[in-house]
């Protein structure tokens, strides 16, 4: 399964673009630069999305949906030594194109398939002994910051001689070797009509609720006031003062219809979340401790680079990970307040002074102590 479409592609891009200015319906062959003009991200991105569009459109229309060189991708149900795997299979290393989107499997030998690097496991993706399976390839685009990238072995993104601040951001190609259960037999997905073939098991993912919607557009502007026609001369109607552009972001969570307010409806309303700032504020997290009554403290590298985009109380919060990323989980969104950072507060001193003992008068002797050594 691929995203083969433009917009299918963007879903995940979560950087602090302006905008994003690619429609492949426009058939622009690039971009051309002009003297003396301001110079946008938008424009340079188009650019990379004009040559990355036609070059997938290339090699899906040299090659096909999909298919490859070689074994690449091959799926093997038997080790080296010839013995059957039990209740997993593996991977062959090589090149596999979907929709023109190259996959490489760069391993030296077989990847099992309980061993993927960008796929882990749970237990509804395990196989059973008695059960009917239909092993299919996930191909999509994954955006990765400056925070997104560490590894101990590697330089990363960040900027090292600025000490760290992110400049550009990435795109990686990610590959997921999946399961679907089903009734179908491999006469079914294997006759001479390879286009046909291809339809049948997008209709199996259709049935198992496996194709997600793709992502909705949204456009948003400042308010703009009758009769004014000077560009340089912002009106105070317009409701927005800053000088960067905004681009939404809104994300469902889950589908359904608008809440009400009574308690019998919470559980199947719909829930979202938005950002002016296509979600792209992140912090890295330090550490991650839950407490035996089921707190969760989370101690923070920083709280932001300047005041727009740093934490305040009230603001709402999405603990993420790779695993969250590479599986497209929705979590639970979280709220810092002022009561919450009292507590842990509280919490943390607790340790170190004595039940029964007023932390008022622990401090005041405290700085008596302070005062008597001066």
């Amino acid at each position: 399964m691929s995203n083969n479409g433009h917009v299918g592609t963007q879903g995940e891009f979560r950087g602090d673009f302006t905008r994003d200015t690619f429609d492949p319906s426009k058939h622009f062959s690039r971009v051309l630069m002009q003297q003396g003009r301001v110079q946008l991200d938008a424009d340079w991105n188009e650019q990379t999305s004009i040559l990355l569009h036609y070059l997938q459109a290339l090699a899906a229309g040299l090659i096909g949906p999909h298919g490859g060189p070689g074994d690449g991708f091959k799926i093997q149900d038997k080790d080296k030594d010839n013995k059957p795997y039990t209740r997993k299979f593996a991977i062959s290393p090589g090149h596999y194109y979907v929709g023109g989107v190259l996959c490489e499997n760069a391993s030296t030998e077989p990847v099992l398939y309980d061993s993927q690097t960008d796929f882990r496991l749970e237990d509804k993706d395990k196989l059973s002994a008695d059960g009917n399976y239909l092993v299919y390839l996930d191909v999509w685009e994954r955006h990765v910051n400056c925070l997104q990238d560490f590894d101990d072995d590697n330089p990363s993104i960040c900027e090292v001689a600025l000490k760290g601040p992110d400049t550009a951001t990435r795109a990686r190609i990610v590959w997921q070797v999946k399961v679907l259960e089903t009734s179908l037999v491999i006469g079914d997905l294997k006759t001479k009509n390879p286009d046909g073939d291809y339809q049948k098991f997008l209709a199996e993912l259709n049935v198992k609720k496996l194709v997600k919607p793709g992502a909705g557009q949204l456009r948003a502007r400042a308010k703009k006031a009758e009769g004014q026609d000077d560009a340089c001369c912002i009106s105070p109607e317009s409701r927005y003062r800053g000088a960067e552009n905004q681009l939404y972001r809104v994300e469902i969570h889950r589908a359904g219809g608008a809440w009400d307010g009574k308690d019998g409806t919470k559980s199947s309303a719909a829930t979202f979340k938005w950002s002016r700032e296509n979600a792209s504020v992140a912090f890295p997290i330090r550490k991650l401790v839950t407490s035996s009554d089921g707190t969760t403290t989370v101690s923070l590298e920083s709280l932001g680079r300047d005041s727009l985009r740093s934490l305040k109380e009230g603001d709402w919060v999405e603990i993420v990970d790779d695993d969250y990323i590479l599986r497209f989980e929705d979590d639970e969104l979280r709220m810092t307040t002022m009561e919450r950072r009292i507590r842990a507060a509280q919490r943390r001193v607790r340790k170190y002074v004595k039940p029964g003992v007023s932390l008022v008068d622990e401090l005041i002797a405290d700085r008596r102590r302070e005062a008597k050594d001066e």
